[in-house]
């Protein structure tokens, strides 16, 4: 029995379809961290959902400003890269694949942990 091949288009297809599940896993993952830490912080989740603007690769978790302090809401924004680069990696990631969630997940967490007078290095 010969193995039927699949069409290059339908393979191309398949592929950008399980390229497209991983990255929104990724991103409810990042954004559930998000949710999560701000949670067991003590804090107040008041939105949390992917495609906001109906943009895919975008996603947003709100949390209510006066329910964490600032040290808090930098380890809410530093959840979210983490737990990215955690689902890359498959086990703990290592600082160069956490930058690279920070970078690929734009500048606004980054920014939350700078104000708190953290760093990302």
């Amino acid at each position: 029995m010969t193995p039927t091949k699949r069409p290059p288009d339908a393979t191309r297809a398949a592929r950008q379809q399980v390229t497209a599940a991983r990255e929104r896993a990724r991103m409810a993952i990042h954004e559930a961290a998000h949710s999560v830490a701000a949670v067991l912080l003590g804090g107040h989740v008041e939105l949390a959902r992917l495609d906001p603007d109906g943009r895919l690769g975008e996603g947003l978790t709100t949390v209510s400003e006066d329910s964490l302090t600032a040290d808090a809401h930098a380890l809410v924004a530093h959840a979210g890269p983490y737990a990215e680069a955690r689902f890359d990696a498959g086990r703990r990631p290592t600082v160069r694949e956490i930058d690279r969630a920070y970078i690929r997940s734009g500048h606004g967490d980054a920014a939350l942990v700078a104000a708190a007078g953290g760093s990302i290095q």
